[in-house]
């Protein structure tokens, strides 16, 4: 089941997920990935979050975005969680395959991820290659 995620320019405006955080405030979307008036998630609206989503409605309701978001658990100066998730999916052809053959380090190496975060991804692609390994 897909939940809207509001767009904080229009407070009462609903879009379905797609992934994508909501736009910045700021009059051009174009640079909302290195915009510092993006909508940090703690603003988003409880039913909106991606961890508040999760929890309620099961992790089958969230994009793969959303998924890797809260893995990484924070975003950046520049992006909150989600945006960042999406970036680095992007960077991947938004192929899961691609994305757990990269590297701990290979993905520490992409903007704002580092080696926290990166390890965190990587540990959470291992389990899903040992599940898939055991089954």
């Amino acid at each position: 089941m897909k939940h809207p995620i509001p767009s904080s320019t229009a407070p009462d405006a609903v879009r379905p997920v797609t992934g994508q955080a909501p736009e910045p405030a700021a009059a051009s979307v174009s640079t909302a990935a290195s915009s510092p008036a993006h909508t940090p998630i703690h603003g988003w609206s409880s039913d909106q979050r991606p961890r508040e989503r999760l929890l309620q409605h099961g992790p089958a309701s969230l994009s793969i975005p959303e998924l890797l978001a809260l893995l990484l658990g924070s975003g950046d100066r520049r992006r909150d969680a989600v945006a960042l998730a999406r970036l680095l999916f992007a960077r991947t052809g938004e192929d899961l395959t691609v994305l757990s053959r990269r590297s701990a380090s290979d993905l520490a190496r992409l903007p704002g991820v580092g080696p926290a975060k990166a390890a965190r991804v990587a540990a959470a692609l291992e389990l899903a290659r040992r599940r898939m390994a055991a089954q």
